[in-house]
């Protein structure tokens, strides 16, 4: 039923727990694919040393480093189950949590396209917001300023058709296009379930998305463009085309066919200098600050 497809990067020393979470399943009906974007630590030999002691199928494809959004998109394609579920290689997940999947996505009723739940800490805190009744997509889940991270299960054929750009020298890109595609053409169902722990490292993508966004300008330029256009609501809009401006003042002469209203490029570029100001722990002219 299920594919748990982990995107890794340097991870040897994580993926041990997040396997382990996999053997005490009450359900092993799935597959763990693990996609490595380039490590250069001992994640291959981890994975081999596991596969030995696994009673579900592993399946390991290690690919040139290009980001996780472009390991995600090998993974959607070599999936081999109906169901994509995104497990991160710093996290794990709660004995239950393919049994709940399971039971989700195989009820009469199910007529959704994907299933999304909570991500917590260690401790049980919740990541962000729960659920409020009355969302239908991924959209609506922004429009509700629903905040944090989540956990979610795709259905691999509503993927055909997506794919993250990838933009050569840029190796991040946030998820954000993912959501708003899936989001104009599916519908999801959200629930209040906290199977999914998450540990943030200190190397991770998350804690470093201000530098990853600015090293990574034509990808970060494409995702606020992506929001500006599919959201509804004034404020995210507002707040999508101050945020293209802000990354963008790290490269004034570079071209883009579109461009946000000049309104918003003042406070766009404020924040730009208040980066540049407090750093962030950017170094922003070790990252293309200023350049052509």
């Amino acid at each position: 039923m299920v594919t748990i497809l982990t995107p890794t990067y340097n991870r040897a020393h994580t993926l041990p727990r997040l396997f382990q979470s996999l053997l005490e399943q009450t359900s092993h009906d799935f597959e763990w694919l693990v996609i490595d974007d380039g490590s250069d630590d001992n994640t291959e030999e981890v994975i081999s040393e596991l596969k030995v002691r696994s009673p579900f199928p592993v399946r390991y494809i290690k690919k040139q480093n290009g980001g996780k959004h472009t390991a995600l998109n090998l993974g959607f394609s070599e999936a081999g189950r109906k169901w994509i579920f995104v497990l991160d290689s710093d996290d794990w997940i709660r004995n239950n949590c393919i049994e709940i999947i399971r039971a989700e996505v195989t009820r009469d009723d199910f007529t959704f396209h994907s299933l999304s739940f909570l991500r917590v800490y260690e401790n049980g805190q919740v990541i962000g917001d729960c659920y409020p009744e009355g969302l239908n997509n991924f959209l609506d889940r922004a429009n509700f300023k629903v905040r944090g991270d989540k956990a979610e299960v795709f259905n691999k054929d509503c993927l055909e058709g997506f794919s993250f750009p990838s933009y050569k020298g840029e190796n991040f890109m946030a998820e954000a296009p993912l959501y708003i595609w899936y989001a104009q053409r599916f519908n999801t169902k959200f629930i209040n379930y906290d199977g999914y722990i998450c540990e943030y490292q200190d190397d991770g993508l998350s804690t470093n998305s201000i530098i990853n966004r600015y090293k990574s300008l034509n990808s970060t330029l494409y995702v606020t463009e992506m929001k500006y256009k599919a959201h509804a609501p004034l404020a995210l809009k507002a707040r999508a085309a101050i945020n293209w401006w802000r990354f963008k003042m790290s490269r004034i002469t570079l071209r883009k066919e579109w461009q946000p209203p000049l309104i918003y490029l003042p406070i766009g570029l404020l924040l730009f200098f208040l980066d540049f100001a407090i750093g962030k722990k950017i170094h922003l002219s070790k990252v293309g600050t200023f350049k052509g």
